[in-house]
């Protein structure tokens, strides 16, 4: 199952192949008769759905896990990776009601047995639209901060790269656009070493995030000045298109849009 979700990473390309390894993991799984090891079956699906953005059937394979891996003793880890991605659909889905309710309830459970990486990774995920929508930009900064967990960005790649999504949608949502900017160049080194630039769907991810970073520059700035973040735009409208998959072409539809206004304005 592990294969199979980081075989994935490259997006569409792989899907076969991932498909084809999480077939032998559930035959695997049926001869066993284990509820964990079904309850890993689910999760790699979940994972694999995720990347190849079938956000509807990511959920459901998730809460299958999430489900399954409530039967198993001691499975805390699981159940806490099944709950963080199966919500990560809900946020790319625009589903904020249920977001905000089922994080909520997540949160609290993370409080009450003093899992402040648990809460960390629930608040800097995807699921940080809920504290946007709540007008809570700094309680998400803080949310975001590492070095109260005792936590080295080299050495956590990917909760960093979490937590920089976290502070740059913040950023944002304050009118803050330069530094917005300035986060996500400086953490440009650590992308590129963590392979992150490897996953589409990370890949898909920073490329619409530089993009709308950029027109929220050039909102910022003189008509003068416009130039090199329109250019900044084009490049990511181009490599979103370069990705040939659903969910890239809308990032890129909204980029394009979003500069025709600027520019027509």
């Amino acid at each position: 199952c592990t294969e199979a979700a980081l075989l994935a990473q490259p997006g569409r390309s792989k899907r076969s192949a991932a498909l084809a390894r999480l077939a032998i993991a559930e035959r695997l799984s049926r001869q066993v008769g284990s509820p964990q090891l079904e309850g890993y079956v689910a999760l790699g699906n979940g994972l694999v759905q995720l990347q190849m953005g079938d956000l509807d059937d990511a959920q459901c394979h998730l809460d299958r896990a999430e489900a399954t891996f409530e039967r198993c003793p001691g499975a805390y880890w699981e159940i806490g990776f099944a709950r963080d991605f199966a919500l990560w659909t809900l946020a790319y889905r625009g589903c904020l009601p249920e977001l905000t309710l089922r994080l909520t309830t997540a949160v609290a459970l993370c409080t009450a047995r003093g899992d402040r990486l648990g809460a960390f990774k629930l608040l800097a995920g995807p699921s940080r639209v809920v504290q946007l929508a709540r007008d809570e930009p700094h309680q998400l900064l803080a949310a975001c901060e590492m070095e109260p967990l005792g936590l080295a960005p080299d050495e956590y790649s990917f909760l960093a790269l979490c937590a920089m999504f976290g502070r740059v949608n913040a950023f944002l949502y304050l009118g803050r656009a330069a530094d917005a900017l300035a986060a996500l160049d400086a953490a440009r080194p650590a992308i590129r070493a963590a392979h992150v630039l490897y996953s589409q769907f990370h890949r898909g991810e920073l490329a619409y995030l530089r993009g709308r970073i950029a027109l929220a520059r050039a909102s910022e700035c003189t008509p003068a000045e416009h130039k090199p973040l329109i250019a900044m735009v084009r490049t990511s409208v181009r490599a979103l298109r370069s990705e040939r998959v659903a969910w890239a072409d809308a990032f890129a539809a909204h980029l394009d849009a979003s500069l025709a206004l600027l520019t027509t304005s």
